[in-house]
């Protein structure tokens, strides 16, 4: 099965990230990865150069758009030209301050959308009213076309990664996995950390 990196954020993520784009595609080239996607906090500054690059180098570009809603966050990926216009609808709303999950629900179509698990709310939800994490859910997910949870790949807790895999088993919210690079390698990080 192959292995294409669907949580990426370049420098364009202020603060947040050590990867140039022309990095991101040559990390891709070099690990023999077809697909990579972009997933820029707050911003889609980067797709025209991610674009070109990966046109010129062949590899397949995944365009998406992180949101962080304080306590949770989603990535939204773009699926088609729709999407696409909503994406920039989105991104000009964060840019007037209005960001919320209903503006989010708004501009939803041609659009898929991935939960973070690794922000704190739903693993704070498993520790204090696991039973209320389906409704919540359903309720958030509700306006979504395409929904899935999205799974770190550092998370320390490992009682909450087999919540979430048992979860999944119950309810109709698949899992992906979904760890966010930020870096090339870990000695990277005191650049953003």
């Amino acid at each position: 099965m192959p292995f294409y990196p669907l949580h990426v954020s370049s420098g364009h993520s202020f603060l947040r990230s050590a990867l140039s784009v022309k990095k991101i595609v040559g990390l891709a080239l070099k690990n023999n990865i077809s697909a990579t996607a972009i997933t820029d906090r707050h911003n889609l500054s980067a797709y025209a150069e991610f674009d070109d690059l990966c046109q010129k180098t062949g590899i397949t570009p995944i365009f998406g758009l992180d949101i962080d809603l304080g306590d949770e966050g989603i990535t939204c990926f773009i699926r088609n030209e729709v999407g696409y216009l909503n994406a920039i609808a989105i991104d000009f709303e964060i840019s007037r301050g209005n960001l919320s999950i209903e503006m989010v629900k708004d501009h939803a179509e041609g659009l898929l959308i991935v939960y973070d698990c690794a922000y704190p709310k739903l693993s704070k939800m498993m520790k204090d009213s696991p039973g209320e994490i389906p409704t919540y859910l359903a309720h958030f997910a509700s306006g979504f076309e395409l929904f899935y949870l999205g799974l770190p790949y550092e998370l320390n807790d490992r009682g909450y990664v087999s919540f979430l895999r048992n979860f999944v088993e119950k309810y109709p919210h698949p899992l992906v996995a979904f760890p966010h690079y930020l870096y090339e390698k870990k000695g990277d990080a005191i650049a953003v950390e």
